[in-house]
């Protein structure tokens, strides 16, 4: 039997579609959504408390998303408005969320404690 692959039949991703990415830093998260090409006017960025999620939708209907948070979630924090800012620039909408303390203070810790970890050298690790 002949295996098909995607190539073969000719479907493909379109490449216009919008995509997003994620990007953390230490005060934000931060969304960029590529191939959006509406002016910022258009967009509308909410935070919705039930679902612990931002929403990105458009005024004209065309394009709706739900970015959620699993940084407020591990904190049991709900998503809040002012935290958010959004900008327009060469067909990409970038979205950024200042991290509350709560986070902040989490990802400290974790830091911390993967920095206390004996860490293992080559020559120790002996193979069987």
């Amino acid at each position: 039997p002949l295996s098909c692959t995607s190539d073969d039949i000719g479907i493909k991703e379109n490449s216009s579609a919008p995509y997003v990415t994620r990007r953390i830093t230490k005060t934000n998260l931060e969304w960029r959504i590529r191939n959006l090409p509406y002016p910022v006017e258009t967009y509308s960025v909410t935070a919705e408390r039930d679902g612990k999620c931002l929403i990105v939708r458009t005024a004209n209907k065309k394009y709706y998303k739900k970015l959620p948070i699993p940084e407020l979630e591990r904190v049991n924090l709900e998503p809040v408005q002012d935290n958010i800012s959004f900008s327009h620039k060469f067909n990409t909408l970038i979205i950024v969320y200042k991290k509350p303390v709560q986070v902040i203070e989490l990802e400290q810790c974790v830091q911390e404690e993967l920095m206390s970890v004996a860490t293992i050298k080559d020559d120790q690790c002996k193979p069987s």
